[in-house]
């Protein structure tokens, strides 16, 4: 269970926050967080209502998990207040480590529960067509690494460690090619046109260079 996990993002929020309501679609899973102390309620984000409208919501690795992204993004749309934000974060379908990872093992390393990945401009492209806009777009850490979960102590050493110096250098190079990113989205004013070339430029804006 996730709450075992010390890194758990519910729980670093709740230790912060004012208040934290979160929202999971197991029952029981939602009974046993609430009897350990978190808030929570039991809901599903493609067919139920928000449980309310908050300044913040947070969407920590889910949207890939989900196979109609324009609904959960029109039910945190309806979950925000009109000044609120939110924070969706995803893994990046572009990271290299993942051709080191066909090339090693002839298979990229694809979570069983992915439906779908993303890029930045992409995931924009989706962000477009929702009643939300994209206010600013971040990179996260590394948070994965070819070969780094192998049983093989040699692959570990010979190969997860040169490959993974490898990917940073790229990464550094070329921050595009990072492992996962963070949009600030917010909602779209009511009457307000959607502007592809704006949505390209923020994007552009985030990668550190103008738009050619």
């Amino acid at each position: 269970m996730s709450v075992e996990n010390p890194s758990w993002l519910h729980a670093e929020i709740a230790r912060v926050a004012s208040s934290c309501l979160g929202v999971d679609f197991l029952d029981r899973d939602v009974e046993e967080l609430n009897a350990r102390g978190f808030d929570m309620v039991a809901g599903n984000v493609l067919t139920d209502d928000p449980p309310g409208r908050f300044e913040v919501v947070v969407a920590g690795d889910l949207i890939e998990h989900l196979e109609n992204p324009g609904v959960f993004l029109r039910y945190v749309a309806d979950a925000l207040t009109d000044e609120g934000i939110a924070i969706v974060t995803t893994p990046n379908a572009l990271y290299p480590a993942q051709l080191w990872s066909v090339l090693g093992r002839g298979r990229p390393e694809i979570n069983p529960e992915h439906v779908a990945l993303y890029d930045p401009f992409t995931f924009a492209n989706l962000v477009e067509r929702s009643p939300l806009r994209i206010r600013e777009l971040v990179w996260l850490d590394l948070t994965w690494s070819a070969f780094s979960g192998s049983r093989n102590p040699l692959v570990r050493a010979g190969a997860w460690a040169p490959l993974h110096a490898l990917t940073r250098l790229a990464v550094a190079a070329r921050p595009y090619l990072g492992s996962d990113f963070a949009a600030l989205l917010e909602r779209r004013p009511d009457g307000e046109a959607v502007d592809p070339e704006e949505s390209a430029r923020r994007v552009m804006g985030f990668l550190g260079r103008p738009e050619r």
